[in-house]
């Protein structure tokens, strides 16, 4: 990637506040949104309710950036030494839009970056990691989950040009049915799958039918969204719990952040909480954010007691994308993950990588060498098996 010359970086003046004004930061976040138009998860709908729910304990500062008097860039950021440890040695961190504690985290921000102007984003980006690097320098490193895999901070260019060290914690494609194109080509979204694909949600539908008509409805106030998500999270905590796990809706702050979320941004139209019934009973419930034309799946909750051989996931989410086709939408986003079900619905992907940007400290040098030894260990055992297998 190479930097524009749209406008010079040392024209951008950037600021790390420790305080802020939730009205006046609203007002900045919204304009500056507006031009963006991110994901659902920089949304202000997101990031209000995020403000609003956090404990007095975790206080987030707010990166700015302004050119000429403009905002052109924000992010809001956690500082945590407890998050991240090496040989029993605390990291100093900086974490973008999370906290570093897995209660709060639970929520799972996926689509994440710092939110700046589009059309010079890696200048921008580049005045904020200039700053953070040197005029505020208490910290190790700074993590950003499920940064989309084409944006400057996952450049080592840009990284290196302010020595740091980019390591990918993680990486996950994030599957999505691209709507416009379906529509553009005049096909069916069913016409758009693979021969199995559609064969194996024809053959679901028809076993459906036999024990009863299937009835598809989306929430259309916020009673009834509060109301679908209830049952969905019942759904959910029955499918986790029969694997010997806890759902994420028994997490206190997970739940109270999707009650608040929908009552404050129903109305806006942000939120589409989805439920398909076979006959009398409940086969599926999906949870979705509407934003800009893109519907971004979140959770769900299925029914696996009547017949796993009905596929009731395959059933909702299938219902649930032709009914945003029809609606117009341009994109119904899987978000990231290896699920099989979701690259089989999908029509094209992207990458999704967990990053750390580290200073160069020593305690890192270590853990990479430590994760290499290791990952070169597991590379020799699955050799291994396999030449055991064979012979």
């Amino acid at each position: 990637m190479s930097f524009a010359e749209t406008i010079s970086t040392d024209l951008i003046d950037v600021s790390v506040s420790e305080t802020f004004e939730i009205q006046a930061l609203a007002s900045q976040w919204m304009q500056l949104e507006n031009s963006v138009k991110p994901a659902y998860f920089l949304s202000w709908g997101w990031i209000q309710t995020w403000l609003k729910l956090l404990p007095d304990t975790i206080r987030p500062r707010i990166l700015s950036a302004k050119y000429k008097g403009e905002i052109v860039g924000l992010a809001l950021l956690v500082k945590n030494t407890q998050s991240r440890k090496t040989f029993l040695i605390p990291s100093k961190t900086l974490l973008v839009h999370e906290t570093g504690d897995l209660d709060y985290d639970l929520l799972t921000i996926e689509c994440n970056d710092f939110l700046v102007k589009q059309e010079c984003r890696a200048e921008i980006t580049a005045a904020c990691l200039q700053h953070l690097r040197e005029q505020f320098a208490d910290w190790d490193e700074i993590l950003i989950s499920a940064v989309d895999s084409d944006s400057p901070l996952t450049d080592p260019e840009l990284t290196r040009r302010f020595k740091l060290d980019l390591k990918t914690r993680k990486a996950l494609p994030s599957w999505y049915v691209n709507l416009e194109e379906i529509r553009r080509t005049g096909k069916s979204y069913l016409d758009s799958l693979s021969s199995n694909t559609r064969y194996q949600i024809r053959r679901a539908v028809r076993e459906c039918e036999k024990l009863g008509e299937l009835r598809f409805s989306t929430a259309t106030s916020k009673e009834e969204a509060l109301d679908y998500l209830s049952r969905l999270s019942e759904w959910h905590r029955i499918y986790w719990n029969s694997k010997g796990h806890s759902g994420c809706f028994e997490n206190t702050f997970f739940l109270k952040f999707h009650q608040t979320l929908i009552q404050d941004r129903f109305s806006h139209g942000e939120i589409q909480l989805v439920c398909l019934r076979l006959g009398t009973h409940d086969l599926g419930y999906l949870y979705n954010f509407v934003k800009y034309g893109c519907v971004y799946f979140y959770q769900s909750g299925f029914n696996y007691e009547l017949n796993r051989k009905l596929k009731p996931g395959f059933i909702t989410h299938y219902r649930t994308i032709d009914h945003n086709m029809e609606q117009g939408m341009s994109l119904y986003n899987f978000l990231a993950s290896n699920d099989r079900y979701k690259r089989s619905l999908s029509t094209d992907k992207d990458e999704l990588l967990w990053v750390s940007l580290q200073k160069h400290r020593l305690k890192f040098r270590i853990e990479n060498m430590l994760d290499d030894f290791l990952e070169n260990c597991k590379g020799m055992l699955r050799r291994g098996r396999n030449i055991y297998r064979r012979s």
